[in-house]
């Protein structure tokens, strides 16, 4: 592909544009030393094209001939032999916020947060921002895109960027790492570390009204389900179809999502599946509500009040019900049970002032003693410990490596959960005896499995979202 053009800058100047490429990239040469960033914004959202597959690199004058024509050959080479280093600094966070968000062409004037930025999407932009910049603003989720681009653009043209030594980690981080590897060492040894599917279901009410809230509010209950429902059940679907094929019948109900009412589930690898199921049917239920626009009206108001609510109307529902004959470790299991820990997190997202945090760790306690009191010590440990460090905001200074590694585990959280069974049933055949070499070998499998998975489903969706914006695009046209 080989072209010349003459474009306007925002600016008004004309600007000369030399393009060449192929059907991997575009490579546009621009001469009048124009802002790089902005007129890759226009190109791609002129065009519907990824910003990744587009690189922009200046140029004094392009190669000529000796008949003073443009030699495209020579043009070609250039672009063939550029890396994309060169290419405008905003170009590598642009993209990862296209594919975190599953948006080819974004709204620059809207927030992470109100554009639908989910948790896993949110540790993934952080890591990179703390790569580059090594620092990142309070609360970059809030912030318009377009501010976003800025800060960074002016953090990495200062002459000595700040590159501190730790970083702070949020209770929340914390409690998703330590609450999924407490649940792969219940499933892959002997140990006592019961709880981390409560804390999880915890931190699914967290994650909803942090980095859901505002979509929700807005009444596009389809745009969350996509972002929380999609990722893990495709991965799901996928390894209960495999084992099917390969291994073992599955039964009609792990497919239908019911298999969490299910109290005998055979020990073959299936057994953790029960959380798909149930965090599948809290995030239907949960989100019903907003599809009434006075309703979600209401709770947008005041989400703080009408999760507690929420949350004393279920509580006394789930204790003057069945539910009340089921034991404490399985309660969790069943959807009354796992939304009421849902619109736990709920609240605790939605503390401000200190009157708010006390009432809602009295309000947490309450919970507990009500209708969790009879859990393990370990449950109670995760449990309350990661509830009270959510509520009062608490947080821990780690060396950067370590924090880093810790929010790459937090980001495949649900990853690791779809695909630590299935790994803990081919290291079985190992006959490991130490419960800590068991541990270890499985998370580390894990951890290799379910980034290859995310990868694997983020480039599929990529290629997915563009295909839908080049047929909206041709619709439109």
């Amino acid at each position: 592909m080989r072209d010349h053009a003459v474009a306007e800058s925002p600016d008004t100047r004309l600007l000369n544009l030399y393009v060449s490429g192929s059907d991997a990239r575009l490579v546009i040469f621009v001469q009048d030393g124009a802002d790089l960033g902005p007129l890759r914004d226009r190109i791609a959202d002129r065009y519907h094209l990824p910003h990744g597959a587009i690189l922009l690199a200046p140029i004094e004058g392009p190669p000529l001939l000796s008949s003073g024509k443009v030699d495209y050959k020579a043009l070609a080479r250039a672009a063939e032999a550029l890396k994309p280093d060169v290419q405008e600094s905003g170009i590598s966070t642009r993209s990862l916020l296209q594919q975190a968000l599953r948006m080819p062409v974004l709204d620059l004037d809207r927030s992470f947060l109100e554009l639908g930025g989910d948790s896993l999407a949110y540790l993934e932009v952080q890591m990179h921002l703390l790569t580059e910049l090594g620092t990142v603003p309070d609360d970059w989720e809030h912030l318009p895109l377009r501010e976003l681009m800025v800060h960074r653009r002016a953090a990495l043209s200062a002459l000595t960027p700040v590159r501190p030594a730790v970083q702070p980690v949020r209770a929340d981080l914390l409690a998703r790492v330590v609450a999924i590897l407490a649940v792969i060492a219940l499933h892959s040894t002997a140990l006592p570390t019961g709880g981390g599917s409560y804390l999880l279901l915890i931190l699914v009410g967290y994650s909803l009204a942090r980095f859901q809230s505002g979509v929700l509010f807005e009444g596009n209950v389809l745009r969350t389900w996509r972002s929380m429902l999609v990722p893990i059940l495709v991965c799901y679907y996928l390894l209960i179809g495999l084992i099917a094929l390969l291994w073992y019948p599955v039964g009609a109900h792990w497919f239908m999502l019911t298999a969490n009412f299910e109290h005998a589930v055979p020990a073959k690898g299936l057994r953790p599946y029960w959380f798909v199921s149930t965090y599948a049917q809290i995030i239907l239920l949960f989100t019903l509500p907003f599809l009434v626009a006075p309703l979600r009206r209401r709770i947008g108001n005041r989400p703080l009040v009408a999760g507690l609510l929420a949350l004393t109307g279920v509580v006394l529902a789930t204790h003057l019900s069945a539910v009340l004959e089921i034991p404490s470790q399985i309660r969790q299991q069943h959807p009354l049970g796992a939304i009421e820990l849902l619109l736990l997190g709920w609240c605790i997202c939605f503390v401000r002032d200190l009157r708010q945090k006390v009432l809602v760790t009295l309000v947490t306690l309450f919970v507990w003693w009500f209708g969790w009191s009879d859990a393990d010590r370990s449950t109670d440990i995760l449990m309350l410990g990661g509830t009270m460090a959510m509520i009062w905001g608490l947080s821990v200074h780690l060396p950067v490596w370590l924090a880093r590694g810790l929010m790459h585990v937090g980001s495949l959280t649900l990853f690791l959960y779809i695909v630590h069974a299935p790994v803990i049933s081919i290291v079985g055949h190992l006959r490991i005896h130490s419960n800590v070499i068991s541990f270890v070998i499985v998370t580390l499998i894990s951890l290799v499995a379910a980034a290859s998975f995310k990868a694997g489903y983020d480039w599929i969706d990529g290629r997915l979202s563009v295909g839908r914006t080049r047929m909206s695009a041709a619709v439109r046209n």
